[in-house]
């Protein structure tokens, strides 16, 4: 007995000083940086003409925070721009190949088969220039563009894509869910993953897309909601997540799946 219990002590206190720092660890990891929890502002960095950049890395969390000033005016690009089966697409691919200063992943989407390079077809709303390249899906979210009477860009989000058809957006894309609303938190189930996402502010002169890593929904409209942010939603996650500015992605998610819908702004000539 006292053999073993020379043996089993020193593991046991191993065990448990490895055990009791992993869960310190866990409860100091803060999708929140200090600037967010506090009363003082965000600090920016600007990237592009009316383009700010936000980043924020603590341990496994990872996310990044682009905010755009609507007030000038903007060119949106978008993908697909077909209502049949198409070709997968990286973000970064297509943000080079439209010029985007910032692009993203948006709607859902299917594919034909298990293969790698299998067609796939958007599940949601996807709009460009007043033109439908795939239906409305009522049960899930979307992000509009409307134009004002001075040439520039409006964003509004949609609970409901069926709250569009009496709408007419010049642009509109689809995405999963609602997370955020003046004040109110949307209920999910507390899943981290990847996330791409948007919000408004500003009554929709402010557009934010966001992409990150391990982060929950709630997480995701919590960092939104301590930006004053009026409205948020959440794009395809997961390994469809991808976001670029000035044509490089943010952060590498791997495995980087192609996706089906796009879309990405540049200044409007």
């Amino acid at each position: 007995m006292n053999f073993k219990r020379f043996f089993l002590l020193p593991c046991t206190a191993i065990f448990a000083f490895f055990f009791s720092s992993c869960v310190s660890l866990q409860k100091n990891t803060s999708y929140l940086p200090p600037e967010l929890e506090s009363e003082n502002p965000v600090i920016w960095r600007q990237i592009a003409p009316d383009v700010q950049q936000y980043d924020y890395k603590s341990g496994k969390i990872d996310y990044h925070i682009v905010k755009i000033d609507l007030n000038t005016k903007w060119q949106i690009d978008s993908y697909p721009r077909s209502s049949e089966w198409v070709k997968p697409e990286s973000v970064k691919k297509f943000a080079k190949k439209n010029d985007s200063i910032v692009a993203i992943n948006t709607t859902p989407f299917i594919s034909r088969s298990k293969l790698p390079f299998s067609k796939l077809k958007p599940i949601g709303i996807c709009r460009e220039n007043y033109t439908e390249y795939s239906e409305i899906k009522s049960k899930y979210c979307a992000i509009a563009f409307f134009i004002e009477e001075n040439g520039t860009l409006r964003a509004e989000i949609f609970d409901s894509q069926s709250e569009l058809s009496d709408k007419n957006p010049v642009h509109a894309f689809g995405g999963f869910f609602t997370i955020y609303r003046n004040g109110k938190f949307y209920d999910f189930k507390e899943i981290k993953d990847v996330r791409s996402a948007a919000a408004v502010s500003d009554n929709g002169k402010t557009l934010y897309l966001f992409v990150g890593k391990k982060l929950s929904y709630h997480d995701c409209a919590k960092i939104f909601a301590n930006l004053n942010v009026e409205s948020a939603m959440e794009f395809d996650g997961g390994s469809s997540s991808q976001m670029t500015i000035n044509k490089k992605n943010v952060f590498y998610n791997i495995p980087l799946r192609k996706v089906a819908a796009i879309f990405g702004l540049k200044p409007a000539k």
